[in-house]
């Protein structure tokens, strides 16, 4: 049993068995933890017992990984330190207490790497001790937690359809018309989103989506007109003579404490802005009261047509028996426009001035849609557009004030024009799979169009302000710098109009109409498309990068070892390494002891020894006059 123990002792203290075995320890921690990030990255955490956590493991990795290779570390410096003192010229023996420092931990490395004369190849370790500090925040960092939606699997979390639109056959019964209106109008109350508003579905978990899809939709194109449209030279202000009579009827009491002028003008449209608004006459009134203190007059308010709005149906929809036929033109199922006017100053002067001038038009296409529900909010994106082309068909004859006439119904096909006519659809190439509209009557849309046309009326108020005043010599005029703000007052029963101009204009009007005719269409007589639930996981993440540190050390520290042990190889090499034993067995012979001692001062404290080593130089020889090792003076 003895032999055996000291066998055994011998591998351990006199090879580099037990610094081998340490850093192939150290590599098969480091090992393991890069399984455990490759098996788990990008999948769901591990459940394991007790509630231990993949983090744990990977810091229990981790420190056993580090503190094997400080074992290595620890006996490769502590070799060297014994390897530094082989020098013929000798070394300071103060720089064993350097080597001790530095081969047990991270504040030694930094003193021996901060002492310039002891750099060489233990300054490999050094630095591998100091960068082994960081080894567990590195750890810590390896690993992130993100979510993942997964197509879910569970048949009660699926996602409903949603419909796609090949075909529509508007009806013509009063039922149909009705309920087409109505969807419009209710559009401008019922503000939700076009994408919160694009299907009536469900989503079980929160997180849905569809495949991109094309469906048949209503575009609206629109076109600002403003620079297009004319407006006369209208003056606001009232000359000398009006302000005279404002002033002589307010003082006799024809209009008890106020006058009023009325004034009219013409707008002038280019011809191809065919729109159903009657551009001959507006009409405009001023108002001049008497201030609250009796002892002047002022221009109290203005009246003036502000936003003006007009919709239409562009062509007739009737072939006599004389065969005429309709438009080649662009056809729209129907045309909005919309002017809105204000005061502007011009030269210093307050006209009435065109702010915009819009027009839209209403025209099928096929529209692509990207759609999606996350975290319970629906997004749209329209990624695509295309316009078709029309065609007409005559149907009976109808005798109309003894002339026969042919009603006209429009079809629209998916067929590349621009919305060009085809004059005989029988001799175009239909796409296998064509997106149309069959044969619909278009007054459905002259009844929509309706519904928006009239005017909205502003009024302006002004200040009671003497400096406003109105005199026989200066005339009246309506300052910006004394408005006080406005009314607006829409025809009757056309409140509607004041909601599209509070909403955003024809634009945002356009917009609104068209997601809902779409949504229309796709209900009618539409087709499902499939969707897909997903549910949301936490995923483990690996930031692989943060495993270079690991790597580098781990390196370092089996590049510093197999150095060492090639440095110090061969028969005439011993390995102490981290033993304290040779200083007893091979120290400084007693005479020289000795006379250390009755020169030097201080040496029963640990100062006074460094400050005596410091002057002492030994190296470590073998005396041939008795075969030993020992540490040698060399002066």
């Amino acid at each position: 049993m003895a032999a055996r123990y000291k066998s055994s002792g011998e591998i351990w203290s006199d090879t580099w068995l037990w610094e081998i075995l340490s850093i192939v320890l150290s590599g098969v921690c480091f090992a393991l933890t890069l399984a455990l990030l490759k098996i788990y990255d990008q999948r769901a955490p591990p459940q394991i017992i007790y509630g231990i956590t993949l983090n744990a493991l990977i810091s229990i990795l981790t420190t056993f990984s580090k503190s094997a290779l400080l074992v290595v570390v620890a006996g490769a410096i502590s070799q060297l330190k014994w390897r530094w003192f082989q020098n013929m010229n000798g070394r300071s023996i103060l720089d064993t207490q350097l080597f001790d420092d530095a081969s047990r931990g991270p504040w030694g490395s930094v003193v021996l790497l901060a002492t310039a004369h002891t750099w060489s190849l233990v300054s490999i370790g050094a630095l591998v001790s100091i960068s082994a500090l960081a080894l567990d925040p590195f750890a810590q960092q390896l690993l992130s937690y993100p979510t993942r939606d997964i197509i879910a699997t569970d048949a009660a979390a699926q996602a409903p359809n949603i419909l796609q639109a090949t075909s529509f056959a508007a009806g013509n019964t009063s039922r149909s018309r009705l309920e087409m209106t109505n969807r419009v109008v209710a559009s401008l109350w019922d503000l939700e989103s076009e994408a919160g508003g694009f299907a009536a579905v469900g989503c079980p978990t929160g997180n849905c989506a569809w495949d991109d899809f094309e469906s048949l939709a209503m575009c609206t194109p629109c076109q600002n007109r403003t620079a297009d449209i004319g407006l006369p030279d209208f003056s606001l202000s009232w000359d000398a003579s009006l302000g005279r009579e404002a002033l002589e009827s307010i003082a006799e009491g024809t209009e008890p404490r106020r006058y009023v002028h009325w004034g009219s003008f013409s707008l002038y449209f280019p011809t191809d802005f065919q729109c159903d608004i009657d551009a001959s006459h507006f009409s405009t009134s001023g108002v001049v009261s008497l201030s609250l203190s009796k002892s002047y007059s002022y221009p109290s308010e203005l009246d003036y047509p502000s936003h003006l709005f007009g919709a239409s149906i562009p062509y007739q929809v009737y072939v006599d028996n004389s065969g005429l036929n309709v438009s080649t033109q662009t056809v729209p199922l129907l045309r909005f426009c919309y002017i809105q006017l204000h005061r502007a100053r011009e030269d210093g002067i307050e006209k009435l001035a065109i702010k915009e001038a819009t027009t839209c038009q209403l025209i099928p296409c096929v529209k692509k849609y990207s759609y999606s529900i996350s975290n319970g909010v629906p997004t749209l994106k329209a990624t695509g557009e295309r316009y078709g082309s029309w065609s007409f068909n005559a149907s009976a004859k109808m005798l109309i004030g003894g002339i026969s006439y042919s009603p006209i119904f429009p079809s629209w096909i998916d067929l590349g024009g621009g919305n060009r006519q085809i004059p005989d659809p029988s001799n175009e190439t239909y796409p296998p799979r064509s997106f149309r509209i069959d044969k619909f009557n278009i007054d459905q849309f002259r009844e929509i169009g309706n519904l928006f046309q009239g005017e909205i009326l502003a009024t302006d108020k002004f200040a009671d302000d003497k400096r406003n005043s109105v005199s026989n010599t200066s005339g009246v005029q309506f300052k910006q710098e004394f408005f006080r703000g406005s009314d607006s007052y829409p025809d009757a029963g056309s409140s509607q109009l004041q909601q599209i101009v509070d909403n955003g204009g024809l634009s945002w009007f356009m917009s609104t109409i068209a997601a809902r005719l779409s949504k229309y269409m796709r209900e009618k007589d539409g087709i499902p498309v499939l969707g897909r639930s997903y549910t949301t996981i936490t995923i483990v993440q690996v930031r692989w990068p943060w495993v270079s540190l690991l790597a580098v050390v781990w390196s370092c520290a089996a590049t510093f070892l197999m150095l060492t042990m090639w440095i110090c190889h061969g028969s005439d090499w011993v390995l102490w390494k981290t033993s304290s034993l040779p200083w007893i067995y091979h120290g400084l012979e007693p005479h020289n002891i000795e006379g250390i001692k009755a020169t030097a001062t201080r040496v029963n404290k640990v100062s006074g020894m460094e400050k005596n080593a410091k002057m002492l130089r030994v190296t470590l020889w073998n005396d041939p006059t008795d075969g030993r090792i020992k540490l040698k003076m060399t002066h």
